[in-house]
């Protein structure tokens, strides 16, 4: 049975602290069953009334579409931070039934290989207005495997306002075993951290207490200024502190004259 997948991704969150990221979506399943197929002009009368969860047409096509809120493991490297860029990836495929059975393929690549058979597909594809190039690459040694950079149909996309998203590559992995094979979808989300608000509510405090700090320095000792301009710094490092989203990990706190160390 050949079921085709098409995702659509509608908003997406990122948590930092658990590296984990949670996005809002609905996969579109499509597949025939010759078991489903049935004459439209038939006229004898039936129950066609029964609540279902799939949509059947006369020619055996079914065709699926549950939504929901995917959670995941998504590690977070902020080697760069601000400037990050991050890669998460979920992973669909059948344990239970082999490639024999269930041959799980992205619908995008069946639209591909409808409009060329050359070694490289190419098409533009329409998302809210602006195109985006797709095509279809091979990928690893295995028959069957390729490279999509466009998986995720992002017609209903909605902007996330901390990341911006990049591109949404996918690849088909083909894993043989044994007489038979699996079939694996990646989805890869590529997002890239929005800097303006990090410059303005912690990179600019930071450089301004570097400089306060230096100028410090070339005070006298005894001069008043001194701790004024200390206490300024600590004032502005507070501010700065709260403009961080989320809380950070309390390292050391004093309570009654004594170091307690905290969790």
């Amino acid at each position: 049975m050949n079921i085709l997948c098409n995702s659509y991704v509608l908003c997406y969150l990122q948590d930092e602290k658990n590296q984990v990221m949670s996005i809002l979506a609905y996969i579109d399943f499509h597949w025939n069953d010759y078991k489903l197929r049935w004459d439209p002009n038939v006229s004898e009368a039936f129950d066609a009334t029964y609540s279902s969860r799939f949509i059947v047409n006369y020619d055996g096509e079914v065709q699926q579409n549950p939504p929901g809120i995917f959670r995941f493991i998504c590690k977070v490297d902020v080697t760069y931070y601000p400037f990050d860029t991050q890669t998460c990836f979920l992973k669909m495929g059948s344990w239970t039934y082999s490639g024999n059975y269930i041959n799980l393929d992205f619908m995008l690549s069946q639209i591909i290989e409808n409009l060329s058979h050359s070694s490289l597909f190419s098409f533009v594809a329409g998302v809210k207005g602006h195109p985006v190039n797709a095509s279809k690459l091979p990928y690893g040694e295995n028959p069957g495997s390729y490279m999509l950079n466009e998986s995720i149909d992002l017609q209903v996309y909605l902007h996330n306002g901390e990341w911006d998203l990049m591109n949404t590559p996918g690849t088909r992995v083909v894993t043989p075993f044994g007489d038979s094979s699996y079939h694996e979808l990646y989805y890869y989300i590529r997002i890239r951290r929005r800097t303006l608000a990090y410059g303005i509510n912690l990179i600019i405090p930071s450089l301004v207490i570097s400089m306060m700090t230096v100028l410090g320095f070339t005070l006298p000792p005894d001069a008043c200024e001194k701790i004024t301009l200390g206490e300024q710094n600590h004032i502005i490092l507070k501010q700065a502190s709260y403009q961080l989203t989320y809380e950070t990990t309390l390292m050391l706190r004093f309570l009654r004259n004594q170091n307690v160390d905290t969790q």
